[in-house]
């Protein structure tokens, strides 16, 4: 996950003035943040009902000495190292009862020591190495079984980071057409909206054949609550491009949103001709479906569109609702639950 990272205010005067305000008595303020965008001026997309996922454990770490170097899901590591930087003790502390580890211990150049160790939430362990000025080394932990539980080297190898090189960037009348779409996107994501469609706009006075800004200024029309002019674009780029699925999704959603439910199925049907396996068409069928009072053939288009996304929870919703509509309670209530 190349977005994690722990985040601070620094210790400038504006960095300590801020945390002031952030933090009470227990000491300076941090975030610990993590996701898939390296840092926050970075910015990402997700389309309709999707969406990105990661996992993550947390858990109090406590009697260290300063900190931990190493840390799984499973136990967390600190290791102690003398004066001259030999490695000296470690300590460990894991999440959930252990008994009977193996720690083993090959520093470099020297001789495996193995330990054997009770771990638990409880308590933290310490154990001490036998001799030697080793600085560095490789740490294996197995629980009673012999099965893996963490292991890493110290100290963790660093991997050189090189600033990117960022080019000098160009005038815009300097620009190509897939260089004015770029910064218009990245305008567009930075939620610069009038910025963005602005450069849609020299995006289409440059090359009125390119869907892609078509659909994006529509998108933007869509955003704003403005259906018409929305289907305006979107019907642009399907015609430069009538294999554009989310251009036809987005025409029938604003077909949805004017009222035009017989036209927003048509458009539900044809999305999922483009795309079986996308839940939007048949949640749209659903939907109109639904406005046009045909209950009876509501709930198989809600069925296919939470089949077709597992995770796609709005559709789940629907079907709900369209169980609780046909009367269908218990079915209503067990996937409410």
């Amino acid at each position: 996950m190349k977005g994690k990272k722990a985040w601070t205010w620094g210790q400038s005067d504006d960095g300590l003035v801020s945390q002031e305000g952030l933090t009470d008595e227990d000491g300076p303020y941090i975030e610990v943040q993590s996701g898939p965008l390296r840092t926050q001026a970075d910015y990402g997309e997700l389309s309709p009902r999707e969406e990105v996922a990661w996992e993550e454990w947390w858990y109090p770490v406590y009697g260290f000495d300063q900190g931990f170097d190493f840390a799984t899901k499973d136990v967390v590591f600190e290791v102690k190292t003398r004066e001259g930087g030999g490695l000296e003790a470690i300590h460990l502390l894991a999440t959930k009862p252990y008994p009977g580890c193996r720690l083993t211990f090959e520093p470099e150049g020297g001789t495996a020591q193995n330990f054997e160790v009770d771990l638990s939430p409880q308590e933290p362990k310490e154990v001490n190495f036998q001799g030697g000025n080793a600085k560095s080394g490789k740490f294996l932990l197995t629980d009673s079984t012999g099965g893996s539980i963490a292991e890493f080297q110290y100290p963790l190898p660093l991997v050189e980071q090189k600033a990117p090189t960022i080019p000098k960037k160009k005038d815009e009348s300097e620009m190509t057409v897939a260089e004015l779409y770029a910064e218009a996107l990245e305008a567009d994501r930075g939620t610069s909206r009038k910025r963005a469609r602005e450069l849609y706009e020299k995006v289409i006075s440059k090359a009125s054949d390119y869907a892609e800004a078509h659909f994006r200024l529509g998108v933007l029309d869509f955003e704003s609550g403005l259906w018409t002019e929305a289907k305006k674009e979107f019907q642009t780029a399907l015609d430069l491009e009538p294999s554009h699925s989310m251009a036809r999704y987005f025409h029938g959603a604003a077909d949805f949103q004017l009222g035009n439910y017989s036209e927003a199925l048509r458009t539900g049907n044809r999305v999922v001709d483009l795309e079986p396996n996308l839940s939007l068409g048949y949640d749209l069928k659903g939907r109109a479906l639904m406005r046009l009072g045909r209950r009876d053939q509501v709930i198989p288009e809600f069925e296919q569109a939470s089949q077709a996304n597992t995770k796609d929870f709005r559709a789940w919703e629907h079907l709900a609702m369209a169980f609780f509509g046909a009367g269908r309670n218990s079915d209503a209530f067990a996937l409410a639950r």
